[in-house]
């Protein structure tokens, strides 16, 4: 899936999820979702949560899926390297802080970050009506 695919499909979904995010979370994707959205694109189509770090600490900024070579989040899927550029671009611009790149999710991880299984759930109910030709079978 390409960046205006994703784009495209994503604004079918967009306000649903929000309005999801918003009402059990008070966040949206970019703002704390990030890690209950990683874990629901998951659901559907596989794949490991990772979180991209900071260079200089190696602590934990941003939640996203890695799943058959691309990194996705809510802005969709890119390869590594393009997801660490977007992400230092976007996120990180006049922090002065870098991306140091991405590893598997430990405990201890974005712990200010929403943990709600049900809100996984309906994330994952919902990028299910985007994503039905990508469903993977569900987990033992």
């Amino acid at each position: 899936m390409n960046e205006q695919e994703w784009a495209e499909r994503r604004t079918v979904i967009s306000d649903d999820l929000y309005e999801a995010l918003l009402k059990e979370a008070d966040c949206g994707p970019f703002d704390g979702g990030c890690l209950v959205v990683a874990q629901a694109l998951q659901q559907v189509l596989g794949g490991d949560v990772v979180v991209l770090v900071r260079a200089q600490s190696g602590i934990a900024d941003h939640a996203a899926l890695l799943f058959d070579g691309m990194l996705w989040d809510f802005d969709g899927p890119l390869s590594p390297s393009a997801f660490v550029k977007r992400f230092q671009e976007n996120e990180l611009f006049g922090t002065g802080a870098k991306c140091g790149g991405f590893r598997l999710i430990e405990p201890g991880d974005l712990e200010d970050t929403p943990h709600n299984d049900r809100l996984v759930e309906r994330l994952a109910d919902i990028f299910r009506t985007i994503l039905p030709d990508t469903e993977i079978s569900p987990r033992p």
